[in-house]
């Protein structure tokens, strides 16, 4: 029987018994498994309301779903109040982990990860975790060495791409993209392989191919929000900003909690020069993280953007206190000094965040920025001289 006719079945049970609590998981967990999220909720709600079933059976599938909605934050939340409530479920902390690990909680990401190596059924689950926070934390190295452990016992899909993300992080293309390929000759269809290829060629600004790479995407997991959050940077990239606002704001309805997704919607409202908009969405992130120092200098610099100079200094010194070297945080102290007539020091600031590598050891930002121009028979010397790029 189809996972449909299942449903059917079910839904029919429960009309005939619409209290039956045990019905009432069941068919959730049906829903929940075939991405009928709001449906799933229903059944849950009404079960905790029951008298006689059991609560925390039904406050923990609500909050599963609310993870699967992207809405961690509310998620973790709920995990949090489960556990103080005396379950003790290693799924459930491992939920929660995750929740953390989305809503960019690291430290406690990784303790909770860490009490559950030694679980064996959710051992690979949290060694991945822990690999996917030493990279973000700059330990590519390490994170690697996790994987290939992984890897050792197993082949899994997501594995293999994590690695080939991993190797173009250590600055290995070839290899990479060598690996990438690999998985594609195997699983043509492997979303994860194409994510990897695509977020590659675009960083290396060769568009056409990462935008081929995110439309199959799309087309193999319409609810992936990658896929759809990657044509949203190749729009932006070619300044359709109309395009990849939609996009972006399709990619945070997949994963609401998102910083990355947030982050992508808030520099292309600032782009298309809708800084109230901007501010409003850099602000969203901080309810995630409130230590993003990127989100704090984009908050600078759509304040900025709008007349508010006070208040933009205020959002630059704590984007400072917190990563003083990002993007955002120099592109703010860029902008306040052209707006205080100090435009030597600002471009000066300006240049110091496109003279960065855009990995260690790789190419800097100007040099990626100098190749998209010339494909389009310009150059940074031609656009700053206002002569021919040809020229001597």
């Amino acid at each position: 029987m189809d996972s449909t006719s299942k449903i059917e079945r079910y839904e029919q049970f429960l009309a005939q018994d619409p209290d039956n609590f045990h019905l009432l998981i069941s068919l959730g967990d049906m829903y929940h498994a075939s991405g009928r999220f709001e449906d799933a909720r229903r059944c849950f709600i009404k079960a905790a309301d029951l008298p006689g079933g059991n609560l925390n059976v039904a406050r923990s599938r609500m909050a599963a779903v609310a993870m699967s909605q992207g809405r961690t934050v509310i998620a973790a939340q709920a995990f949090e109040q489960l556990i103080s409530d005396g379950d003790r479920s290693p799924i459930l902390y491992l939920n929660l982990a995750i929740c953390y690990f989305a809503n960019s909680a690291f430290d406690q990401a990784r303790a909770t990860f860490e009490s559950l190596v030694q679980v064996s059924e959710l051992s690979r689950q949290a060694e991945f975790y822990l690999a996917s926070i030493d990279d973000v934390e700059d330990n590519t190295e390490l994170a690697l060495q996790r994987i290939e452990r992984l890897l050792q016992d197993g082949d899994e899909t997501y594995l293999r791409a994590y690695r080939a993300t991993l190797m173009y992080s250590l600055g290995n293309n070839l290899g990479a993209i060598e690996e990438a390929n690999k998985i594609l000759a195997d699983d043509p269809n492997s979303v994860d392989a194409w994510s990897v290829l695509g977020a590659m060629w675009v960083e290396s600004l060769e568009l056409d191919r990462a935008k081929e790479a995110f439309e199959r995407m799309v087309r193999l997991a319409p609810g992936d929000a990658r896929g759809v959050h990657g044509l949203g940077l190749v729009l932006m990239q070619n300044l359709v900003l109309d395009e990849a606002i939609d996009h972006f704001k399709s990619a945070v309805e997949l994963l609401p909690d998102s910083s990355m997704m947030l982050m992508s919607l808030a520099w292309a409202y600032f782009c298309d020069k809708q800084y109230g908009e901007s501010e409003a969405t850099f602000r969203q992130v901080l309810e995630v993280n409130s230590s993003s120092g990127e989100a704090w200098g984009g908050v600078a610099c759509s304040l900025v953007g709008a007349g508010k100079l006070d208040a933009a200094e205020d959002a630059a010194k704590r984007a400072a206190r917190l990563e003083k070297d990002a993007f955002a945080t120099l592109f703010a102290r860029s902008l306040i000094m052209k707006c205080k007539g100090k435009d030597e020091m600002a471009t000066k600031v300006l240049a110091s965040v496109f003279e960065q590598e855009v990995r260690p050891g790789e190419e800097r930002y100007i040099d990626l920025i100098e190749k998209d121009l010339l494909k389009k028979n310009l150059s940074v010397k031609a656009l700053v001289t206002g002569g021919d790029q040809n020229d001597g």
